[in-house]
C-alpha cells in the first residue's frame, strides 16, 4: 500500500492545477473566433501559472523592428505606451528574443542590463522573459514580472514555456498578416517608383524623337523635290520612335539596393550585402514588379534565419540569369534549403519558368539560387520602335518577308530598312539570330 506525505499531496494538486489551467487554455484556443481574447486568456492563465499579477504578450513587428503589445494585466497606461518604442534586441527582452532562449532576473532593481526607465518606476522587481517560436521563425515573447525580488522555480518557466508554446501559432497569425501589409505596402512603393522611373525615361525619348523630328523637318527645306521620298522614309522611322516611346523598362539595381538591400539591413540588424555579377541593364517593368516579390521575399527569410549576415547575388551568363541569397545560419548536415523556400515564392519562381538549387560560397553561407531564362529580361528588345516589334514578331511566326510587309501594310523596301535596324540594336546579323530575342 502507498503512503502519501503531505509533500506528494501538494506536489499533485499543484500538477492537477496546471493541468486544469493549460485544458482551459487549450479549450478557448480551439473555439476563439477573435485573437484579442484568447492571448488575454494566455497572460491570465501565464500569471496563474506563476501567482503573479503582472504580465504580458508582445509580437514582433518585423518591418520596423519594434514590439506591438497584444495583452497585458497590471501595467500602467505609461509602461503600455512605450512598449512600441523598444527595439526587438534591447535590452533582457532583446537577449531573450535574440538568442530564442527563456530568461529570469532575480530583481530587476539591481541589474545594470535594464535600460528602460520605466521599468524602475514602476517598481518591478522579480522578471521571466520567454521567447514565442515556431520552428525558425521568431515571433515575440510573454514577459512575467514580481513586485518583489523573485527567483523563478524550474516548473514555473516550464508552465511559461507551455503557454508560450500553446499561443505561438496564434501570434504567427499575427505577424503573417502584419508582414503581408508592409510587403503590400512596399510593393505599391515600389511599382510607383519604377512607373515614375519608366515615365521620365519615356518622356526624355519623346522630347529627343521631337527635337530630332524638328531638325529633319528643317532639312526638307534644303533637299531637292526628287529626294522628298528619302526623306519622307526618314520621317516614318521617326515617328515609329514615338510610337514605341512608352515602352517601359528601368533598371532595377537602384530600387533593389535602396527597397531591400539597405532597407532589410536596417530593420533585421543584419549586413545584407548586395553582390552584382552579369546583370541585365534594364528589364521590362512587370518583369521587375516580379522579381522585387521574389528577391523581397527570399531576403525576408534570411534575414529572420541568419545570424548575423545575408547575401543577395544577381548574376548570369549568356543564357541565364539568377537571384542567389545565402546566409550564415547553421544548418543540419544534409538539410537542404530548397525545402525552405516559400510556397508563394515557388509560385512566382514556377510562372517565371525558373528552377531552384541549393547555393554556397566559399565563405561557407549557404542558401538557394533561383535560375531564369534570360529571354524573360532582353534589353535589347526595349530598343525597337513598336513597328520593328511587330516586324521581329512576324520574324519569329517563319513567316516571308512580303507577308510580312503586306500585313504591315509597308513596302518590302520598307521593311528591309526596318530589319537593317532591328539587327544593329541587337546585335545580330541573320534572321535566325535576331528571333532568339522574342
Amino acid at each position: 500500500m502507498r503512503h502519501y506525505t503531505p509533500w506528494m499531496a501538494a506536489e499533485t494538486n499543484a500538477s492537477q492545477r496546471r493541468s486544469t489551467i493549460l485544458q482551459r487554455l487549450a479549450h478557448d484556443i480551439r473555439y476563439a473566433s477573435d485573437l484579442g481574447p484568447v492571448l488575454e486568456a494566455a497572460v491570465d492563465s501565464a500569471l496563474m501559472l506563476v501567482d503573479a499579477e503582472i504580465g504580458a504578450v508582445s509580437y514582433a513587428d518585423m518591418s520596423t523592428q519594434r514590439y506591438v503589445l497584444a495583452a497585458s494585466r497590471g501595467l500602467s497606461q505609461a509602461y503600455v505606451a512605450g512598449v512600441t518604442t523598444w527595439s526587438l534586441h534591447e535590452g533582457l527582452a532583446g537577449q531573450a528574443f535574440g538568442l530564442r532562449e527563456t530568461l529570469t532576473v532575480t530583481d530587476l532593481g539591481a541589474s545594470r542590463e535594464v535600460p528602460r526607465p520605466v521599468v524602475r518606476t514602476e517598481r518591478l522587481r522579480g522578471y521571466a522573459c520567454v521567447p514565442l517560436l515556431r520552428g525558425q521563425r521568431r515571433l515575440g515573447i510573454i514577459e512575467v514580472f514580481d513586485k518583489e525580488p523573485r527567483a523563478f522555480t524550474v516548473e514555473e518557466v516550464e508552465s511559461l514555456e507551455l503557454v508560450a508554446a500553446f499561443i505561438s501559432s496564434l501570434v504567427e497569425s499575427l505577424v503573417t498578416a502584419d508582414e503581408l501589409q508592409f510587403l503590400r505596402d512596399e510593393r505599391a512603393k515600389v511599382l510607383r517608383q519604377w512607373t515614375t522611373q519608366a515615365l521620365t525615361a519615356a518622356d526624355t525619348q519623346r522630347r529627343d524623337v521631337v527635337r530630332a523630328l524638328q531638325a529633319e523637318a528643317d532639312s526638307l527645306v534644303k533637299v531637292d523635290r526628287m529626294t522628298g521620298l528619302e526623306a519622307g522614309e526618314r520621317l516614318r522611322r521617326l515617328a515609329d520612335d514615338i510610337a514605341g516611346a512608352d515602352l517601359e523598362w528601368v533598371d532595377m539595381v537602384p530600387l533593389v539596393r535602396e527597397a531591400i538591400a539597405d532597407r532589410w539591413r536596417t530593420q533585421s540588424g543584419a549586413p545584407v550585402v548586395l553582390d552584382l555579377g552579369k546583370w541585365p541593364a534594364t528589364l521590362p517593368l512587370e518583369l521587375t514588379t516580379r522579381l522585387y516579390l521574389l528577391m523581397h521575399g527570399l531576403v525576408q527569410s534570411a534575414t529572420r534565419a541568419a545570424e548575423s549576415s545575408v547575401r543577395l547575388h544577381l548574376g548570369g551568363d549568356d543564357d541565364v540569369m539568377w537571384v542567389e541569397v545565402t546566409d550564415d545560419r547553421p544548418r543540419a548536415p544534409g538539410g537542404d534549403p530548397v525545402l525552405e523556400v516559400a510556397p508563394d515564392i515557388a509560385t512566382t519562381i514556377r510562372g517565371m519558368e525558373g528552377t531552384v538549387l541549393a547555393a554556397s560560397r566559399p565563405s561557407g553561407e549557404a542558401g538557394v539560387r533561383v535560375i531564369l531564362p534570360l529571354s524573360l529580361s532582353r534589353p535589347e528588345v526595349g530598343k525597337l520602335t513598336a513597328r520593328e516589334r511587330k516586324v521581329l514578331e512576324g520574324l519569329t511566326l517563319g513567316t516571308p518577308n512580303r507577308a510580312i510587309a503586306a500585313d504591315l501594310g509597308i513596302s518590302p523596301k520598307t521593311l528591309q530598312n526596318h530589319l537593317t535596324a532591328i539587327y544593329r540594336k541587337l546585335g545580330v546579323t541573320s534572321r535566325a539570330q535576331a528571333v532568339k530575342f522574342l
